[in-house]
């Protein structure tokens, strides 16, 4: 009998049930004397416990540029009154616990976890290397050190490069535009910097500390009295003011000699995650560019082979939003994939969302997680509107103006292909790619001519064709 005959009729999958709205915990919510928020929720099952606190750094005086901040997150555990780095370790490990700090301009983030029999002495630890951190000198040395080297690593990598660029077209001299700080600042700030700064921002007041895991809450929270009532309310936290809108350019290129590829980066301002509209950004942003079988990566990655993983995403902050596209492609073929980038931006706003992609798996994925965020009060987002977002008509709301054809963009961009030619000639190949903001310009014009003419019509074409002599991908980094 034949391994077929075995095997036996062929089974249908079932198709996926519709998605239930799942049961929320109780969050056990308490606001201290000090002002810290503590929220607590029971999840049984692992005899774990897992700890966030976040507190705000921005109070009196101006933001910091980053430096302070980046130095106080890998120094934080370095020692207190009562025990050294290494003790402090040693102590944490006898618990099963682990701990972790990390920061930006805005925010100090401390995370851990521990067993669930071992909060109350955890959650002791974690208060005293808060609330009390030395600083020592010859930890700090160490740590600045280490620090500015891999700042020097990073913005020596093309990526890193590029998103500098972008952020600082986006923010400018908002605290927002300064990514990451200088490596000579950080090597030239000592220990007495770092004390005066966590003594006036690392304080009670405004800060949040979020437990999850198998305890009782109301004896959790007890227990976060017990560890942090004696931590200082200090002044109150405020919000850095929202950036102005970017300002308007051309195509900026920063020239990295050496390198084989380009990095492209686009981006603007979004919606924030209060805004009703989020959810239409959040569904629209995958179609685009946020999965495997978006948009970008099947034009930029399966059509075109000009890189590996293209992508789109919205990045969130407390004072702005924005939408960030980023591809790295070979440099004789950053003209073509820009243009097919803005091609895939513009079809987007103009053409229909597909059948297939509405019925996309990975995309119906993202909604039902989105289902499980509760909705953000405009409290928490000052200026937001008063509706919180509610995702479960998503697909419904994303844009569905008339499809258009964009046929013409071959014959406006036939002069890109020369850059393949100019692969060598840098300085040639950048002053053509100037020349493709231009071509943006007449293939949305040629796109607006073709729709009015058309009316509504079917799903569209491909945009230009491969240039001649197109390499294949060669990885989502630049070797230097």
């Amino acid at each position: 009998m034949s391994a077929e005959s075995d095997a036996g009729p062929p089974v249908t999958v079932p198709a996926v049930a519709p998605s239930r709205r799942p049961r929320l915990p109780r969050v056990h919510d308490v606001v201290q004397d000090n002002g810290l928020r503590v929220l607590a929720v029971r999840r049984p099952g692992v005899p774990r416990a897992e700890m966030r606190l976040r507190v705000p750094l921005v109070r009196q005086g101006p933001a910091d540029d980053g430096t302070r901040t980046r130095l106080l997150a890998e120094t934080l555990l370095s020692g207190t009154p009562a025990r050294s780095s290494f003790a402090l370790a040693q102590d944490l490990q006898r618990l099963g616990a682990d701990v972790m700090a990390s920061a930006d301009v805005e925010t100090l983030v401390v995370s851990g976890s521990t067993l669930s029999a071992t909060l109350g002495p955890f959650l002791g630890l974690v208060a005293e290397a808060v609330a009390t951190a030395t600083f020592p000198a010859d930890e700090v040395l160490v740590e600045r050190q280490r620090v500015a080297q891999e700042l020097r690593i990073a913005l020596s990598q093309p990526g890193t490069i590029a998103h500098h660029a972008l952020v600082s077209r986006l923010y400018g001299r908002h605290p927002y535009g300064l990514p990451m700080p200088s490596p000579d600042k950080v090597s030239g700030t000592g220990p007495a910097r770092l004390r005066r700064f966590h003594a006036e921002r690392v304080a009670a007041r405004g800060s949040t500390l979020v437990m999850v895991g198998d305890f009782d809450p109301a004896r959790a929270v007890a227990r976060v009295e017990e560890a942090f009532g004696a931590w200082l309310p200090g002044s109150p936290p405020v919000r850095l003011p929202a950036p102005g809108p970017p300002r308007r350019g051309p195509v900026l290129i920063v020239d990295r000699p050496g390198s084989v590829q380009g990095s492209i980066r686009l981006g603007g301002p979004a919606v924030d995650r209060s805004d009703p509209a989020y959810p239409t950004l959040a569904a629209a942003t995958a179609v685009f560019g946020g999965y495997f079988a978006s948009r970008l990566w099947a034009n930029l990655r399966e059509r075109r082979g000009y890189t590996y993983s293209p992508s789109a995403g919205v990045s969130q902050r407390p004072s702005a939003s924005n939408l960030v596209v980023g591809a790295d492609v070979a440099t004789e073929v950053v003209g073509p994939a820009l243009l097919e980038t803005r091609y895939e931006l513009g079809r987007m706003a103009e053409s229909l969302v597909e059948e297939a992609e509405r019925m996309s798996g990975e995309l119906n994925q993202r909604l039902q997680r989105m289902r499980l965020r509760p909705p953000v009060p405009p409290a928490a987002a000052p200026g937001a509107r008063d509706r919180a977002a509610s995702p479960p008509s998503v697909l419904g709301r994303i844009r569905r103006s008339p499809g258009a054809l964009i046929r013409g963009v071959k014959d406006v961009a036939s002069d890109l292909q020369d850059l393949v030619s100019m692969a060598t000639d840098r300085n040639a190949a950048f002053e053509s790619l100037r020349s493709t903001e231009d071509n943006r310009v007449k293939a949305h014009n040629v796109l607006r001519g073709k729709r009015d003419a058309a009316g509504r019509c079917d799903s569209p074409q491909a945009g230009p064709s491969n240039p001649p002599g197109q390499t294949a991908p060669r990885g989502a980094r630049t070797p230097a």
